[in-house]
């Protein structure tokens, strides 16, 4: 997760690569730092390895075996980084299937300039909330057990 000042590193996954470069323009305007690109859930998982970014705002529907919302789940269990998905579809069948990822947001297309700031800060923020309740918890101390003698 970015420190205080840093740029938000944001990995943009998208098989239109009209929306891609729209995006990144419109990301790198907005003070972020598009570290990569990908056009497919394969790609994806391969770049979010490699960059490991802050953020992945990623299509659903995206050609190739695994849709966005593999790459999702896949990218939530190994590297927990959160996933704004970005997409056309807003019906209520996949939304639900959506939810089961547990994406940190779901903004459909068009976008527009204050849902995706308002998204990509939202989502950092209970990123950074969630890491430092996990720190808390790992360095609290179980309670000691009291011997009590009489």
């Amino acid at each position: 997760m970015p420190q205080k000042g840093e740029k938000i590193r944001i990995l943009l996954v998208d098989d239109e690569k009209i929306i891609t470069m729209h995006m990144e323009k419109l990301l790198s305007n907005m003070g972020y730092n598009v570290v990569g690109t990908a056009s497919n859930a394969e790609e994806a998982l391969t770049k979010a390895r490699e960059l490991y970014p802050d953020l992945i705002i990623m299509d659903i529907i995206m050609p190739g075996e695994k849709t966005g919302m593999d790459a999702a789940a896949e990218i939530k269990n190994e590297l927990d980084l959160p996933v704004i998905f970005m997409t056309a579809f807003a019906d209520d069948k996949i939304v639900e299937k959506a939810k089961i990822c547990e994406p940190a947001g779901y903004i459909v297309k068009p976008v527009q300039d204050q849902e995706i700031r308002a998204s990509i800060e939202i989502a950092i923020y209970k990123k950074q909330k969630e890491k430092k309740r996990k720190e808390s918890l790992q360095n609290t101390e179980p309670p000691r057990s009291r011997n009590k003698s009489m």
